[in-house]
């Protein structure tokens, strides 16, 4: 290699390491952080939050009824605030007519039973008083007499 081509790589590298770093010095390197500000005063933060789940209610309340029946009419919806003795729902009440009707033709016929085992029971007490005396006068067998004991 020749002096001249020494000298003039030598230069040529100068220059490129003048030119990188005038560049270097030169150019805006920033790697800060980029920042929104405001000014301080008081007011509502309003945050927006997205997620999915189950809304429950503080006191869940189950009503149950002590019969069966149709529903006719709801008094209520879903959500209603009701208070102690509010009606709710309507049931229809043939059926339970019909029910009650046939539970007061049975109480009935029992109490006719029972008045008629009443007269019976009645009857049977004469029966064996009489007996009684009848045996008491020898005029019965002791037979005759056990048969009419009423009880």
């Amino acid at each position: 290699m020749t002096k001249r081509s020494k000298r003039f790589l030598i230069v040529g590298l100068a220059i490129v390491v003048v030119i990188f770093l005038v560049l270097t010095l030169t150019m805006n390197h920033k790697k800060g952080t980029l920042v929104q500000a405001d000014t301080a005063a008081n007011r509502d933060i309003v945050e927006k939050v997205s997620a999915s789940g189950r809304v429950q209610p503080e006191t869940k309340v189950e009503i149950t009824s002590e019969i069966t029946g149709e529903i006719i009419d709801l008094r209520v919806k879903e959500g209603d605030t009701v208070r102690a003795g509010r009606l709710l729902i309507v049931l229809d009440t043939i059926q339970l007519r019909s029910d009650v009707d046939q539970s007061l033709y049975a109480l009935n016929e029992l109490e006719a039973r029972m008045d008629g085992a009443k007269a019976t029971l009645e009857q049977n007490k004469d029966e064996y008083e009489r007996q009684q005396r009848l045996f008491d006068n020898n005029l019965t067998s002791e037979t005759a007499l056990t048969d009419a004991k009423p009880f």
